[in-house]
């Protein structure tokens, strides 16, 4: 992950520190479909999205 940040930060990229975000061994933490089974990554999830969606300036 932090090889694509730099990447994308090399590229102009303007990426808040709230809006990114390590999960180890999420394969423990995802359902067979793929579903999110930890309500603390969910919760940490929606503020990842939340994060994004405030970095992303208006076209007007």
């Amino acid at each position: 992950m932090a090889s694509l940040m730099m990447t994308l930060k090399m590229m102009s990229a303007d990426i808040p520190d709230e809006a990114s975000l390590a999960v180890p061994f999420i394969g423990t933490k995802l359902g067979s479909d793929g579903s999110i089974k930890d309500g603390n990554i969910a919760s940490l999830l929606l503020n990842l999205m939340h994060a994004l969606l405030q970095a992303v300036p208006e076209k007007k």
